[in-house]
């Protein structure tokens, strides 16, 4: 039995309504007279609880999977308030209250977007091209499937798969992850990278947490990492970072290696290396200074170039004036000092 142009079918069970609009309808019966499918074609609208609608040009329900609305297109489009989810293929779960996107997803987030802090901030947008997605009805966690993209203006995340709270405003990534924020400073633009196996990030707190084999850039250092914890200011800047497992620094002038390493104050702040299971250990390597620390605690000011010994025995070897450009390995430098230095 076929009905068109125009059609309204409502579903409802225990207050619950599903209703489907469109321009062609086609009902078939079995031999029971018992309705077993239903299918819409041209342009089928599907509207669900909760603010929730699905377009496309094409609908199927069946019998075997009552609580089962499928909506295809090219593409089907649905709609959350100001979020927009388009997708080859977006199937409704009435029992799980779900909608599936599959066959390649481009999700835009609106209303979790646009905040003026953190990771993604900026009045565009998020969006998100993945595999999958799995968008509750009402709150919960968004699951995108990868591989997973996700921009906004300049800045980008990318992982094998991704994880969003709309409620708590947590965001997991996992596999493979690459973050690359870029901010505005007062002398321009600087862009900070980030990768890990897993990134966890609260935008509650701006506290995001890399680990796996963590590394962070931003001109002029560089740190590796089993794991880092990194508090970010209202502006999006990094204000502490705490890395521990193996840490590794690297700098213009510098190399450093700990157990653990904090640093506060951003770009011109302070570093220190800890050294817990092992000594802090911190190298000049610029061509006009040279000299090694090998500590249990070190401080490293950015802003200087300048390293201190803070507690701990060990050793080191400095020299502390720049040596001239024309000097020879072999030749006696008046301008330059040499100690090596125990240090209790």
């Amino acid at each position: 039995m076929a009905a068109g142009p125009g059609f309204v079918v409502e579903a409802a069970s225990a207050g619950d309504t599903v209703e489907v609009e469109g321009t062609w309808l086609e009902l078939r019966r079995g031999a029971s007279g018992t309705l077993e499918t239903i299918v819409g074609r041209e342009q089928v609208v599907l509207r669900g609880q909760e603010a929730m609608s699905s377009t496309g040009s094409r609908f199927e329900w069946d019998v075997d999977r009552p609580g089962r609305f499928v909506v295809t297109g090219q593409p089907a489009t649905a709609r959350k308030h100001d979020d927009v989810i388009e997708a080859p293929q977006l199937v409704f779960d009435r029992d799980s209250r779900v909608l599936r996107g599959t066959g390649g997803v481009l999700t835009e987030l609106s209303s979790s977007g646009r905040r003026e802090d953190g990771v993604f901030s900026g009045s565009e947008p998020i969006r998100v091209r993945s595999e999958t997605i799995d968008l509750p009805e009402k709150t919960g966690e968004i699951v995108f499937g990868g591989p997973v993209q996700a921009w906004q203006g300049a800045s980008s995340l990318r992982a094998a798969s991704l994880r969003y709270g709309r409620g708590d405003e947590l965001l997991i990534a996992e596999t493979d992850v690459t973050l690359r924020v870029d901010r505005q400073t007062d002398d321009g633009s600087k862009t900070i990278g980030m990768t890990g196996n897993r990134l966890d990030y609260s935008a509650a707190t701006r506290v995001a947490v890399l680990s796996g084999r963590a590394t962070y850039k931003e001109p002029g250092v560089s740190l590796s990492s089993e794991v880092m914890r990194i508090h970010l200011t209202e502006g999006g800047e990094v204000e502490r970072l705490v890395a521990t497992g193996d840490v590794r620094l690297r700098t213009k002038e510098a190399r450093g290696r700990a157990d653990r390493l904090t640093w506060r104050g951003g770009s011109s702040g302070t570093v220190w290396l800890i050294g817990e299971k092992n000594v802090a250990t911190f190298e000049l390597v610029d061509e006009a200074r040279s000299g090694v620390l090998e500590v249990s605690r070190i401080r490293y000011e950015l802003s200087t170039g300048q390293a201190h010994v803070e507690s701990g025995p060990g050793r080191g070897t400095l020299v502390t004036t720049p040596k001239p450009a024309d000097a020879r390995a072999d030749d006696a430098d008046p301008a330059s000092s040499r100690e090596e230095e125990q240090f209790e």
